[in-house]
This record gives C-alpha cells, sequence and structure tokens, in this order.
C-alpha cells in the first residue's frame, strides 16, 4: 500500500476500515431494490397494523411488515425477481399483488383495502419496476432478463443495448473493451450526460471491472446475455451510494437457481450458405466467415426453498474474416545484387519470393499475394449457488471465468502476412455475498469480491524482431507497437445495510478496493530501421533509425476507500425527498518498483550536464501523485408524482469525483533517467562503428552508450518531447443541476 501522510491518519483509517468491514451496522442498496407503498381503507385513511407480506415466486423467500400509524411499510435489499405482496388487516379483504423488482430500483405500490367478508381475497397485477420510477430521481434504465435474451444483440454484447439507453452514447466497440489508446474516443465504454467516456463505472454483481488504465470494462469481464439477469444503466442523479466515478454506471447482476429447474442450449450459426454477398462484390459470392457461437445454462434448487445453483457455459469460434493482398517484395533479379549478409539473412527470414511482375515493368520488384485471416476463439462459464439458511440469513458464491485468443490485423502497416498481433485475454471475477436481516427493519450485506483481468497484444507467433520498412515497398517484422498489455488484479470488499426508521430509509455503506496494474509497453524496444528506397535497402544504406532503452513493464498501485450516508424520506405519499453525502480517500499513485520519473517544477537540483532550469528536475520513485484524502461529495435529489398520476417531476444535485486511473503514469513511463528513446538519421549517421550491420546485432556505439545511461543523465541536454503529471494533482469532479418530467402513457 502506498501511504504518505501522519501515521497517527494511517491508523486511525485502517480502524474505520477494520470496524466497518464488520460491524453489523453498516448500510445501502447496490444490487438489490426497494418495496415500499401505504396501506389505506376504502375512505382514504391509512390503515394501522396491517400485516405486510413480500413473498419471491421463484424461491419461496418470505418477509413480514407491520405498518405504524402513518400506515407505511417498505421492504429494503429486495433482491430482483417476481413478487407476491400480500397485505390483511382484520375487517378487511386479503389484497395479493404481482410485481416485479430490480437493483437499485424502489417500487412504490400503494395498497386500498376494501371491506369484505372473512376469507376474501383480492388480486393486482402490479406494472414492474422499470416502466414508472415515482421514488427516486434517478435518470436510469433497466433491461430484464426478457430483454437482454430477446433483443437483437449485436455480436451478443449486452453492453451494446448502450445506444438504445437515454442520455448516454456508447464508445469504441460494444462488449470488447479499449484496446489500445489512440484517442480519447476509443477510450471508455459510454458517454453519460457528454462526460468524459473514462468516467463511467462498470461493475457485476457490484463487485469492480473497471479498465482502470484505459477506461471502460475490462476486456474479456461481460458476462454473456444468457447469464445476465438485469442490465442496468444509471446515466444521472445517482444517490450517495454510487461514486468512484463521475459520468454514470453500468451495472450487471447475473442470474441465480429459482425453486423450478429451467435451461435451454443454443447456437447462432454463421456461414457461407447463409450469409449475403457484400454490396459492391462482383463474385457472386459471400466473403467466407464460419462462425458458431454455442453454449447453454441452466439453473433450479438442489434442496427446495434452500439451495440454489445455477451455471452455464459458452464459446464463440469464429473462421474468416480475412483478405488478400497483392505485396510489393524485390525480386529474384534484385536480392541476387546483394552482399550485405544482414540484409540476405533478413531476405530469407522474413519476405517471401516474388511470384508476379511488379507495377510499371521495374525488374527489381515483384508482387506477392498474401492471405490474411482474423480467427478467434473464446469461451466463458459462470457458476453461482445461493443457500437460504432462513428468511433471514442467504449466502451467495459467484465465479465468472472468460478466456479468448484471436489475430488483430492492421492492414494500413502490413501487405505481408505474419506480422500483426495476436490477442490474449482472460478475465477472472468472483463475488462472496453474505445478506442478514437484524430486525425485519435492518437489513445488512457483506461482500467480498475478487477482479483479475489479462489483455496482452503480443506480436504475432511470438516474433521478437525490429521493423523494418522500405520506402514504396513493404514492411515486415514485428509492429514496433507490441508487446502491450496490462494485468489488473483488483481485490474489493464492502459492507451495506437499510435501516427503516418511519418514513424514512437511511442507508450507510463502505467500500474499499486495492488495485494493481501490471503494465507491459515495449514500443520500439527492438528498433525501427527505414530505408529510402529499394536501393538503399539492398545496399544496407540506413536513412533512419530509432529505439527505446528501459524497462517495459510497471507495476502501477492504488488503494480507494469510500463511506455514503443517505436517507430517503417519504414527505409525503407522493414526494419523496434524498438526501446523502459521500466520503472517497483516493489512495497514492505509484509504481511498485518506484522504477517511474516525472518532471516536477518544485525541484531545483541539476539535470546532469543540462544544469538547473525553470521547468525543475526529474523526480524519481514514489509517490507520483500524492493521497486526496477528504474527496466530500454532497447529493441531493426529490421524486414527485402529482395526484398519484402517470406524470413524474424528478431532480436533483451533486458532487460527482472521477478516481485516478493510471492513464498519467502509463504515458510518463518513458521518461529519463529510467528510459531513452536514442535515433540517427541521413545517410551520414550510419557510417564508421553506427552502421546498419552493427545496429541490428545490437553491438553499435550508440546502443551501447544507451544501456550504460540508463539511471544516469550522462551528457545529453537535450530531452526531447516528455510527459509528466502533477504530484498534487486533484481527483476531477462534475456537479450536475438535473432535472426531468415523465409521463406514462398505459
Amino acid at each position: 500500500m502506498i501511504f504518505k501522510g501522519n501515521p497517527l491518519t494511517f491508523r486511525l483509517l485502517i480502524a474505520a476500515v477494520s470496524i466497518l468491514a464488520f460491524s453489523t451496522l453498516a448500510f445501502a442498496q447496490y444490487t438489490t431494490g426497494t418495496v415500499q407503498g401505504t396501506v389505506l381503507d376504502p375512505s382514504g385513511a391509512v390503515v394501522k397494523g396491517a400485516k405486510i407480506t413480500l413473498r419471491n415466486v421463484e424461491t419461496n423467500q418470505a418477509h413480514t411488515f407491520s405498518t405504524g400509524e402513518d400506515g407505511v411499510y417498505l421492504f429494503a435489499a429486495v433482491s430482483p425477481g417476481r413478487y407476491e405482496l400480500t397485505a390483511e388487516a382484520q375487517g378487511f379483504a386479503k389484497v395479493i399483488t404481482s410485481l416485479a423488482t430490480t437493483s437499485n430500483a424502489t417500487i412504490t405500490q400503494n395498497i386500498k383495502l376494501t371491506v369484505a367478508a372473512a376469507g376474501t381475497t383480492v388480486k393486482v397485477e402490479a406494472l414492474a419496476a422499470a416502466e414508472f420510477n415515482t421514488s427516486d430521481p434517478q435518470l436510469d434504465t433497466t433491461r430484464v432478463s426478457s430483454e437482454v435474451d430477446g433483443l437483437p444483440i449485436e455480436g451478443r454484447t449486452v453492453t451494446s443495448l448502450i445506444a438504445l439507453e437515454p442520455g448516454v452514447q456508447p464508445m469504441y466497440t460494444a462488449g470488447r473493451g479499449s484496446l489500445v489508446k489512440v484517442a480519447g474516443a476509443q477510450t471508455g465504454l459510454f458517454t453519460a450526460n457528454g462526460g468524459r467516456p473514462e468516467s463511467g463505472n462498470i461493475e457485476i454483481d457490484f463487485i469492480d471491472a473497471n479498465d482502470w488504465e484505459f477506461g471502460g470494462i475490462a476486456v474479456g469481464a461481460e458476462p454473456a446475455p444468457d447469464f445476465v439477469e438485469e442490465f442496468k444503466v444509471i446515466a444521472s442523479n445517482a444517490s450517495a451510494e454510487y461514486g468512484i466515478k463521475s459520468g454514470g454506471e453500468a451495472l450487471f447482476v447475473t442470474k441465480s437457481g429459482t425453486n423450478a429447474w429451467h435451461g435451454d442450449a443454443y447456437n447462432f450459426l454463421q456461414n457461407n450458405d447463409f450469409n449475403a454477398r457484400d454490396y459492391f462484390d462482383t463474385t457472386g459470392a459471400a466473403t467466407r466467415i464460419d462462425q458458431n457461437n454455442y453454449g447453454f445454462s441452466s439453473g433450479g434448487a438442489l434442496r427446495k426453498d434452500k439451495t440454489f445453483l445455477f451455471g452455464g457455459w459458452e464459446q464463440l469460434k469464429s473462421i474468416g474474416g480475412g483478405f488478400t493482398t497483392q505485396a510489393l517484395v524485390p525480386s529474384a533479379g534484385a536480392i541476387a545484387t546483394v552482399t550485405d549478409p544482414e540484409i540476405a539473412s533478413l531476405l530469407k527470414t522474413y519476405v517471401p519470393t516474388a511470384t508476379g511482375p511488379g507495377p510499371n515493368g521495374n525488374p527489381n520488384v515483384g508482387t506477392v499475394s498474401q492471405q490474411f485471416s482474423a480467427p478467434i476463439k473464446n469461451y466463458q462459464f459462470l457458476l453461482r449457488g445461493d443457500q437460504h439458511f432462513s428468511d433471514r440469513h442467504a449466502l451467495s458464491l459467484r465465479y465468472l471465468q472468460t478466456t479468448g485468443t484471436e489475430i488483430l490485423n492492421f492492414p494500413a502497416f502490413n501487405t505481408l502476412s505474419g506480422f500483426d498481433s495476436n490477442l490474449h485475454n482472460e478475465s477472472r471475477n468472483a463475488n462472496i455475498t453474505d445478506t442478514f436481516s437484524l430486525t425485519p427493519a435492518t437489513i445488512n450485506q457483506f461482500r467480498l469480491g475478487y477482479d483479475r483481468s489479462i489483455a496482452l497484444l503480443p506480436p504475432e507467433n511470438g516474433l521478437e524482431s525490429p521493423r523494418f520498412t522500405i520506402a514504396g515497398l513493404v514492411g515486415f517484422g514485428a509492429l514496433p507497437y507490441f508487446p502491450q498489455g496490462r494485468i489488473f488484479n483488483i481485490y474489493q470488499f464492502n459492507d451495506v445495510a437499510s435501516h427503516i426508521a418511519g418514513k424514512h430509509l437511511l442507508k450507510v455503506g463502505f467500500d474499499g478496493r486495492k488495485i494493481n496494474d501490471n503494465s507491459v509497453n515495449a514500443t520500439n524496444a527492438r528498433g525501427s530501421y527505414v530505408f529510402d528506397s529499394l536501393t538503399d535497402f539492398l545496399a544496407g544504406q540506413l536513412t533512419s533509425w530509432s529505439q527505446a532503452f528501459g524497462p517495459t513493464t510497471h507495476g502501477f498501485r492504488t488503494n480507494l476507500f469510500s463511506f455514503f450516508a443517505q436517507d430517503d424520506y417519504k414527505l409525503r405519499s407522493n414526494l419523496t425527498i434524498n438526501f446523502g453525502v459521500r466520503w472517497e480517500y483516493q489512495g497514492a499513485l505509484g509504481e511498485a518498483h518506484n522504477q517511474i520519473s516525472v518532471l516536477d517544477p518544485s525541484l531545483t537540483s541539476a539535470i546532469g550536464s543540462a544544469g538547473t532550469g525553470a521547468l525543475g528536475a526529474f523526480r524519481v520513485g514514489n509517490p507520483v501523485v500524492n493521497a486526496n484524502p477528504a474527496n466530500f461529495s454532497p447529493r441531493v435529489g426529490f421524486n414527485w408524482n402529482p395526484r398519484n398520476s402517470n406524470l413524474v417531476v424528478r431532480g436533483g444535485y451533486g458532487i460527482y469525483r472521477d478516481s485516478f486511473t493510471f492513464s498519467a503514469l502509463a504515458d510518463a513511463r518513458t521518461n529519463p533517467p529510467l528510459d531513452y528513446s536514442f535515433a540517427l538519421s541521413g545517410n551520414a549517421s550510419f557510417q564508421g562503428s553506427n552502421n546498419f550491420d552493427n545496429l541490428v546485432q545490437g553491438t553499435a556505439p550508440i546502443i551501447t552508450s544507451a544501456q550504460k545511461q540508463l539511471g544516469s543523465f550522462g551528457i545529453l541536454k537535450n530531452f526531447g518531447s516528455l510527459d509528466t503529471v502533477n504530484r498534487s494533482l486533484k481527483n476531477p469532479y462534475t456537479q450536475p443541476l438535473l432535472s426531468k418530467t415523465a409521463f406514462s402513457v398505459n
């Protein structure tokens, strides 16, 4: 853990963490919902002492509540599913209402009793929670399992549904995560209400599934549609329960077993027999792509009303989706003139023999046809078990695993095959949730979570070579941008609960996360060689050379702690006021082995032979960015449903803060004195000992001196362009003030 500050403050923080983690008085909602309402008699007066029972029709778990002087009932921490709400009072007919709940949603179901003889029952069908929100200020959309399973989802990625949500715009490739950070529009998963794409928060059963370097969802972490009970997107006005990021929430809730066994099996097949030809195709045949996306899922009760299991497995295999190129290569006659042994070796190793004539009758240039393919193979499985020890105590365990491989082609760089990149991704996401009802009015949830995400892009087939470019012909050798990637390990725990006090639903919660990012970036670590013409290449005469030196793997580290308090006050039957405050402790950003350097303007020491200057000096080691221990965020909101009609007005204000990603550290990884990039240009630079052969063999003086200089400044006075970060950087935040009016048409 990286911590800077008063040791007493640190001990007090740890003590607070320990107390909150194991106390039964820490409160909240997250992956569960709330059912509330008022019991009325035929005249509209409230009914005191009515017995209200909420029963899950799929697992038979039931909870009861007795209304007080205000006739209000409230059930907190209600798991998503289908329920029967039963109201009983002496002298009135029993009323049974069928309804459905979703996570982080409050259903307001007022119950009007009728005078009737004993034994009379009245049944009511209520609206689903997602249809009309009359209880909280959030602008959100929930897709339940029937929508996730039934809608035609592009690529069978649940996150593609983000495109349908109001106020939300998807970014980059849905479901894939950001592979390479090229520009802001290519990072993150979505933008909510104009926020930054990196500011969206992704969770699976409230366990972290974020990419903490590029933003968005971690590569490979998204659950298959058949494993998802619901998918919720919160675009704005989130309560104090939610934080870590400022730009909206995308929440997955996985399925669990029920008393009835259910299952399905499927195979989505795509091949030449079913595919249509491309619009501009002139052959009359469809472009070849053979793809099978198949799997199964099943769930049910191992012991009725007690032990429930759910599991599933899905695999994707795809062959095809490739293309053909005609590469320009040296002709056999041109190769016969080569006298440089290194050039001859490169041609033999990497460049195929020309099979056709080149353009414009040039005898030194030929062509060769190259086939590119983009095979994909990945699988995912989910296992979940739920144990209901009693109506007061339940335990859930869930494990999700994904493994995948594919080839990423870069036709803008390669006309010869074999020089692109592989992608290997893995995801492991585990969750243990313990739910305990201390009293009918107080429910506690404690979670332990672990997320491991791997996204590695090595050169295709593990090729380790420099990159060679012949102007006007081909480039060959491994692309200089690889290998790169990251391995995240996130350890998370939180304790949350809810307490009902009259018209108040009180919530308090604590969350702690340790985030490790083992990041790899070997851009140009093997060198790039450029030749101005085929003639120069055949003679071994370089035009330019560049190479990076220094460590290519870094261990970025930080910790996050947060605490919130929330009060949802039902001021009237049709007006709810929400008050909350959130505190977040942003841990310091650092590198596990102190192997990182930034330019610090506050330093006055000399930079080697360059001396001192107005821009300060380089600082090596931790912390790169200091901790921010006092990030407070107030929240307030309301939901008004005039005359309990089909009209609702909701709004809110809050401060929403972004936790730091490791993007700034990843950008600053190439700074001196730990990392250097050296370059030579112009034919005259490659005369003598720094010639092509010595550079390729690694014995050129510029290479040996660069390797010796690592860790010091040598005699350099010009360090080129640099990326640095402010040591006292504060967490960014937004302050949205939003209101919305909605009208429901039955």
